[in-house]
């Protein structure tokens, strides 16, 4: 048996071979979900997610179209829309607002990155639409101390807004024995289970 090549029971007790592992799973999903997106794109109520557990990192993204999350798509037209979209940037700041670890893995807020061309630029550029069509894309990552206690995630979004009423979710994790795998979430349905 060939020693530099981790038996596939131990591959990802490596972290080199776990990383490479995950990175593939990740790039065959991506590929897989960019064809999907290209069959059935930007589509009001749903959104995208992307959810991955690597070495006590807890890392998710999610895409949806922003009429989900402030009603409109364009670049706002009076002050009840430009408040909107301020109100949307400060619940942004908090990931609890979207998602919720179960406490007992003890994850604490790592980063947080959120766009849209509605929200302008670096350079503050005033937000202009798309075609008509504007997304979020909010990454969020958490470290969880208690890795082994990390169960579930709280998909809180749909709490926060009603205009949200599915998520398809794909989920990847370095736990031996567990496959990516994929699924959708609801409002009667919001827990991502590990």
């Amino acid at each position: 048996m060939n020693k530099s090549c981790p038996s596939p029971q131990n591959v990802f007790k490596s972290p080199r071979y776990a990383g490479g592992v995950l990175a593939g799973i990740f790039l065959f999903l991506g590929a897989a979900q960019a064809q999907h997106a290209h069959h059935h794109a930007h589509k009001h109520g749903h959104a995208k997610l992307e959810v991955s557990l690597e070495q006590g990192r807890l890392s998710l993204e999610l895409v949806s179209p922003m009429d989900n999350l402030v009603g409109f798509e364009h670049a706002p037209k009076n002050d009840r829309q430009t408040k909107a979209l301020a109100e949307l940037q400060g619940l942004l700041e908090n990931p609890a607002n979207f998602f919720e670890p179960n406490k007992e893995a003890l994850c604490s807020k790592e980063k947080v990155l959120f766009r849209s061309h509605l929200f302008g630029d670096a350079h503050g550029d005033a937000p202009k639409a798309d075609k008509g069509h504007a997304d979020l894309r909010y990454q969020v990552s958490f470290n969880c101390k208690a890795v082994d206690a990390l169960k579930e995630v709280n998909v809180t979004a749909f709490k926060a807004f009603r205009r949200l009423h599915e998520i398809e979710t794909q989920l990847v994790t370095d736990r031996p024995g567990s496959q990516a795998r994929a699924f959708e979430l609801g409002k009667r349905n919001t827990l991502i289970r590990f």
